[in-house]
């Protein structure tokens, strides 16, 4: 049951935070495929996705594509890759265990403060636990139907135990989204985003415009998404500064000691 709830790649934007939308490629004709090959391994899917004020897209490949057991795709984009596996192992009737594997490479300054706050691997945890509850709630198309004694079942009883479970569902929610999407950093400046949460919207935008970020991008973002990805990259352009008046010291000091010599 994970591994269809997983491949209906197009359903993610229904419950993820981070994806907005997935389009589908074209399945490998029958006369194509290799001995052993499934005919959506290769198929090739766009996505988009936004983390704070940054809209990003890129391209998947699946590279392998065994049911019920693994999934690997390659991905390229713009402003980075992520790379993945997937294994999916059953632990019980109703359960199973996933084994997931990310490699995310990011391209350009923006990217790489990300990187830093570790933004992209925040969202997603909290996507798969959405996915978590996705799964648990919903029965894919393509799964097989359950057996007729399966379904025979108490009708009172079935609905007294789904409102618990949603009850319960709706309260581990509640709770993943605090604590993934308010995890303090540890050594993130607090008080200068409360500085730029009070500063006037315009202003915030054109400091953030200043900053390198896309101006589309930028009118579209709440003041607290601003104040954040400005208070990021403050952090990172103080960091390069350091960096650079330690290569410079380091530069004279090997020059004098070629003087030296």
């Amino acid at each position: 049951m994970a591994f269809a709830a997983w491949t209906q790649f197009e359903e993610f934007a229904s419950f993820t935070k981070g994806v907005e939308n997935v389009t589908r490629g074209e399945e490998t004709p029958e006369e194509e495929l290799e001995e052993g090959q499934h005919p959506l391994e290769g198929e090739e899917t766009g996505w988009t996705g936004k983390i704070f004020i940054n809209r990003r897209t890129w391209k998947a490949k699946t590279v392998d594509y065994d049911p019920p057991k693994r999934i690997s795709w390659t991905s390229e984009g713009p402003k980075g890759t992520v790379d993945g596996t997937i294994t999916f192992t059953a632990i019980g009737d109703n359960a199973t265990l996933m084994l997931f594997v990310f490699e995310y490479r990011s391209k350009g300054p923006i990217e790489w403060i990300g990187n830093r706050w570790r933004t992209v691997g925040r969202r997603i945890r909290l996507d798969i636990k959405h996915f978590r509850r996705y799964v648990m709630r919903t029965e894919p198309d393509e799964l097989p139907e359950p057996e007729e004694a399966d379904e025979i079942q108490d009708q009172d009883s079935e609905e007294a135990e789904d409102q618990e479970s949603e009850e319960t569902e709706e309260s581990e929610e509640s709770e993943d989204e605090e604590s993934d999407e308010d995890e303090p950093d540890p050594d993130f400046d607090d008080p200068r985003i409360q500085e730029l949460m009070e500063m006037d919207t315009d202003e915030l935008q054109q400091l953030a415009i200043d900053l390198g970020y896309d101006e589309d991008e930028v009118n579209e973002a709440s003041d607290e998404d601003l104040a954040k990805s400005v208070a990021y990259a403050e952090e990172n352009e103080d960091e390069e500064s350091e960096e650079e008046d330690e290569d410079d010291e380091d530069e004279e000091d090997d020059e004098d000691e070629e003087e030296s010599a």
